[in-house]
């Protein structure tokens, strides 16, 4: 997995002890954990309506220990959403 400088650096700022720990995703994203906890609340609360049925189970995979193999929640959200859009056409 590779980090640019800037992105570490961001982390880096979070981290009150210098050691940080990341959740990565098969897009490419990583997050650290506390802003993964966090951007995870926004998909829960933002997509539990547009997918009911399938969120819950979306939900269950980001929450879940070990390797991540799906795309993070801001780009399922975003390929959620676009899908919906083209769907109303």
């Amino acid at each position: 997995m590779r980090v640019s400088g800037h992105e570490l650096t961001r982390l880096q700022l979070e981290s009150h002890n210098g050691d940080i720990e990341l959740v990565s995703f098969t897009c490419g994203h990583c997050f650290s954990s506390k802003e993964f906890d966090s951007t995870l609340a926004r998909f829960e609360h933002s997509t539990l309506s547009k997918v009911p049925i399938s969120a819950p189970f979306l939900i269950s995979k980001y929450r879940g220990n070990g390797l991540k193999q799906l795309a993070c929640p801001d780009c399922v959200h975003t390929t959620i959403t676009k899908i919906m859009e083209f769907n109303k056409i």
